[in-house]
């Protein structure tokens, strides 16, 4: 388990490195969240939560690029998204409605309120400027790609279901429901 966790994670974390620029100020998209969403599937929500507190720290002082200070607020956002995988994924069957609401609450309430009071606090935003970067910055990026994001999660995981089977990562009945 504890291999496949630091492989899962391992690539997790290359998938820092790699972000497409979306044109919303500073922030951009990448794939880390199909491999935090599959290691939530497999071990479940504690997993989930752990391997969001160890992919905050460890991204934030081996990638950070804007250059901000580490906030622990961050921290937790990630570990609350872990948390929302584990518990949409974890021993149950892999719908689309099931990943389009996992990103819903990730990119909506964790992204975006969360992620813009977050920043503010960085920043030092008074309450309408934090508003208006969320508003502005963060709402349009997480709706653009809430769609394309679930349908990319909801492919992988069906994708990878069969080979989670063949070795023994989930039982039968998760994969007949799959």
């Amino acid at each position: 388990k504890i291999v496949t966790i630091a492989m899962l994670f391992g690539l997790m974390m290359v998938c820092k490195l790699f972000s497409l620029p979306t044109g919303f100020s500073h922030l951009g998209i990448s794939l880390t969240y199909l491999f935090f969403s599959l290691i939530a599937l497999i071990y479940g929500p504690v997993a989930g939560i752990t391997m969001g507190f160890f992919s905050d720290v460890l991204g934030y002082f081996l990638f950070n690029k804007v250059g901000t200070v580490f906030y622990f607020g961050y921290t937790l956002q990630s570990m609350l998204a872990g948390l929302t995988y584990g518990l949409f994924f974890y021993k149950t069957r892999i719908t689309f409605t099931r990943c389009f609401f996992a990103r819903l609450i990730v990119n909506l309430l964790l992204n975006v309120i969360w992620g813009s009071i977050c920043f503010g606090n960085i920043m030092g935003y008074d309450f309408e400027t934090t508003k208006m970067y969320a508003l502005v910055i963060e709402l349009p990026k997480n709706l653009i790609y809430l769609v394309p994001q679930s349908i990319v999660l909801y492919l992988f995981l069906k994708m990878m279901s069969p080979i989670l089977f063949r070795s023994k990562y989930i039982n039968t009945s998760d994969i007949h429901s799959c």
